[in-house]
């Protein structure tokens, strides 16, 4: 199995492995909307944030990154393949 890297625009790289991939923001509200999950952010802004379920399961995953000459942060939406 091989891991397949999003090229970051900025000093975030995110590997994102066979189960993962990247949505829109859309789809990816779409996906969890009827779940019951709650984001928890990881480390220092800009923040990863695991979307867990109430036993743990994390479910998707979204991203915050600065690009390059941008003084506006953008989210990388991932959600696990179904």
């Amino acid at each position: 199995m091989s891991e397949a890297t999003i090229p970051a625009q900025g000093p975030v790289d995110v590997t994102v492995g066979p189960h993962w991939h990247e949505v829109s923001k859309d789809e990816f509200f779409r996906r969890i909307g009827d779940m019951d999950v709650t984001p928890y952010p990881i480390g220092d802004w800009p923040y990863t944030s695991h979307w867990k379920t109430r036993r743990g399961d994390v479910v998707a995953k979204t991203v915050d990154y600065l690009p390059e000459g941008s003084a506006l942060p953008k989210t990388r939406y991932i959600v696990r393949r179904v």
